[in-house]
């Protein structure tokens, strides 16, 4: 894929970054880094359901629910990811 003008960066080094900023509880940050890697490469089914979490942390419980729609769409349809958009929309 083509880096946007943005940025250079690589799609994994968003998502690393992203998740070192979540490891932190640094969630805004670690969201805005896995939105980054996310547009670079949509391909990561796993890195929709950290930003996900990373959006229930934020109080974001609808975007959080679309993070894993987006999860169950591009990766396998896992139940854990099935139960967590269910206690999303809680």
């Amino acid at each position: 894929g083509k880096a946007c003008a943005k940025t250079d960066a690589p799609a994994e080094w968003w998502a690393w970054r992203g998740q070192a900023h979540a490891a932190l509880g640094q969630w805004s940050p670690a969201a805005t880094a896995l939105e980054q890697s996310l547009q670079l490469d949509q391909q990561q089914p796993a890195l929709y359901a950290e930003l996900a979490q990373v959006y229930m942390e934020l109080g974001q419980p609808i975007t959080a629910a679309q993070s894993l729609q987006a999860a169950l769409e591009y990766g396998d349809d896992r139940a854990d990811w099935r139960a967590r958009l269910a206690t999303a929309y809680e």
